[in-house]
């Protein structure tokens, strides 16, 4: 059985964006921005670590055994996100 890494308890919040809609709106703003101008480019769907990991354990049909909690990184802040 293959194991995965959840850093700290999981609580850290992310602004989770599909890599195909992160290019769309990158190929908008190259288009169609104003040069000068700040673009920031999110999904609006935010979810702890926690909450991303039990989803794709159950897409996966894995369990939560196969997750080996690692020690939080230095410095690594518990929100990254567009919103909120």
């Amino acid at each position: 059985m293959r194991s995965f890494t959840l850093h700290g308890e999981g609580q850290h919040v992310r602004n989770w964006l599909h890599v195909e809609d992160n290019c769309a709106g990158i190929e908008l703003v190259l288009r169609g921005g104003t040069p000068g101008e700040i673009y920031n480019i999110g999904g609006g769907s935010d979810f702890t670590n926690k909450e991303l990991t039990d989803y794709l354990l159950r897409l996966c049909g894995a369990s939560w055994g196969s997750v080996v909690y690692v020690p939080d990184r230095r410095s690594n802040d518990i929100r990254y996100s567009m919103f909120g």
